[in-house]
């Protein structure tokens, strides 16, 4: 190996730093069947969440007597987001502050 090489090998090795190795240790998981039933499982749990959540929100909006324009105008966001809340669509953060 020339002089080079081994200086750029060098630099390379530096350059690994400890976000590589956890990148590592996730590919070394993903061939985990325990822990990816696991995250399975908790995917489904939130899924589970997030309906419940906006069956409850579509609950409560009709029980006061809201339309979902005029709870949209309350809680500053637009009536296409309420939709797609109840519709069980975009449940990020990012949706309910839009």
């Amino acid at each position: 190996m020339t002089d080079e090489a081994s200086a750029e090998l060098a630099r390379l090795k530096a350059d690994v730093t400890d976000e590589d190795v956890a990148l590592k240790d996730v590919d070394v998981n993903l061939d985990d069947s325990e822990l990816i039933a696991e995250i399975a499982a908790r995917m489904q749990e939130s899924e589970n969440a997030d309906r419940e959540f906006a069956m409850t929100l579509a609950a409560v909006r009709k029980a006061v007597g809201f339309t979902q324009e005029r709870l949209a105008e309350q809680v500053g966001t637009s009536q296409s987001h309420i939709s797609q809340i109840e519709a069980g669509g975009d449940l990020l953060v990012s949706t309910l502050l839009s």
